[in-house]
């Protein structure tokens, strides 16, 4: 790769202590060095601050930027960090999480090569001792692989793309990262996936996004996201309709299975009864997913696919309330 772009790193800290300072490393060691750190502490009240400086006076030189911020969220963290930004492109870690060395080696080749608004690699799933437990690499050929992921890292997104149609994550305790992806990509014109896999998503049980899914609460509801989600995505070529329906379908549907278990049924009930009515007035031919989820899209996991297809067989039959009474009363 000849020509070099700066790419802006953004990292959100909200009481990492006990992670930032290998995640930080993973970003200082990669070998594209033609990046800046940016990191925001949303708030924090542990010692956060004292390791991020500790880890500054230690590379003293590097191009790394402390923000210090009231705590506003996540989603906050990371729009504070690119409108900060000064790179061509930007990407974003996990106070949590590490980047393998040469990440952004790969993520950048690609972006300069096809000067593609977002290239998208894939993840590894890595438990607390450091261990790959499953590998989610992408089929470059596959139209759907750059739906399979909706988390915001692993990826390189074109700067000048957010700036221009004024992009930014959704204020909310569900899906935020679902919401900034599918509202760039519905702008976006030139979009690469590869099968490269160099972010590791270490499962850390603390995380909010581990406690986010357990939660029937209001202030979780992702519909309020979605709708206005819908409000403000472009009209790119590249997003098909098809596509489209079967990603808000699975999407919904993991969210009722991931939030209903242990829940009052009521609430369960509500609830589905609103995803549901979200579908039909937004996408009317989910149902038609009954039977092709089995086969379709591919890129997607089988498993996923036959998850969403038995749900929705389910609706179809009339026993999917009867189900959900049955899962609410499950326990995690």
């Amino acid at each position: 790769m000849e020509k070099k772009m700066l790419v802006s790193v953004i990292m959100p800290i909200y009481n990492g202590e006990k992670y930032i300072s290998e995640s930080i490393m993973s970003v200082l060691k990669q070998s594209y060095q033609e990046l800046e750190l940016i990191l925001i502490n949303d708030g924090s009240s542990d010692e956060s601050e004292n390791v991020a400086f500790r880890i500054i006076s230690e590379n003293y030189g590097r191009k790394i930027r402390y923000i210090n911020q009231e705590n506003c969220g996540i989603a906050e963290a990371r729009n504070r960090g690119i409108k900060e930004a000064k790179g061509e492109y930007v990407c974003f870690i996990d106070q949590d999480d590490q980047m393998e060395a040469d990440c952004l080696k790969k993520l950048m080749q690609e972006a300069v090569e096809s000067d593609a608004d977002i290239v998208i690699g894939g993840v590894n799933k890595v438990n607390g001792a450091g261990k790959i437990i499953d590998r989610w690499s992408l089929d470059e050929q596959s139209s759907w692989s750059k739906f399979r992921i909706t988390a915001p890292w692993g990826r390189v997104f074109k700067k000048s793309l957010i700036d221009e149609e004024g992009l930014s994550f959704f204020n909310t305790k569900i899906s935020e990262d679902l919401y900034f992806n599918i509202l760039f990509m519905s702008y976006a014109k030139r979009v690469k996936v590869i099968p490269y896999v160099g972010y590791n998503w270490v499962q850390n049980q603390n995380s909010e996004s581990h406690g986010n899914w357990s939660k029937l609460s209001d202030e979780r509801n992702p519909l309020t996201m979605l709708d206005e989600l819908h409000k403000k995505m472009g009209d790119s070529a590249l997003i098909k309709k098809e596509e489209m329906t079967f990603f808000f379908t699975k999407y919904l549907v993991w969210y009722l299975l991931f939030s209903s278990k242990g829940a009052e049924y009521k609430k369960v009930k509500e609830r589905a009864t609103e995803v549901f009515t979200w579908l039909e007035e937004n996408y009317p031919d989910f149902l038609k997913y009954a039977w092709k989820a089995v086969t379709n899209p591919k890129g997607e996991q089988f498993k996923v696919r036959l998850c969403v297809a038995l749900v929705l067989f389910m609706k179809k039959i009339r026993v999917l309330k009867l189900f959900l009474r049955v899962y609410s009363g499950l326990r995690g």
